[in-house]
């Protein structure tokens, strides 16, 4: 029976820079998934950030995915999900947050996936 786990996709923290996300090696995972991104309201009026999944064969060069989310504000903090066919993705996955000029947020996100093999 294959079995459901959930994978650190990025450590809750605190950024105030555009950044990307550490690889995640996906091979062993199948069918569905569940992204789940959880993410404070920007701490200033007009700051936004965005988030998108990119995938990867080799974790050098990237391609960005139909996967995005919606842009958080400074209105409030935001707990947002996207279901992903795993099966369509490349060998790794990343989160790039970009966060527009002088914006801070912490954000954190992890994906709920399905094992291979038992």
């Amino acid at each position: 029976m294959k079995s459901n786990t959930s994978v650190l996709l990025q450590a809750s923290a605190r950024i105030a820079a555009s950044t990307n996300g550490p690889p995640i090696d996906i091979q062993s995972y199948t069918d569905w998934a569940i992204v789940v991104l959880n993410a404070s309201a920007t701490e200033g009026a007009g700051q936004t950030a965005t988030f998108k999944i990119q995938h990867s064969s080799d974790s050098v060069a990237w391609a960005d995915t139909a996967h995005t989310f919606q842009v958080v504000t400074n209105a409030a903090p935001v707990f947002l999900q996207r279901h992903v066919q795993i099966n369509d993705l490349r060998r790794y996955i990343r989160v790039v947050s970009t966060l527009s000029a002088g914006a801070a947020i912490t954000i954190g996100a992890q994906i709920f996936v399905k094992k291979r093999w038992p």
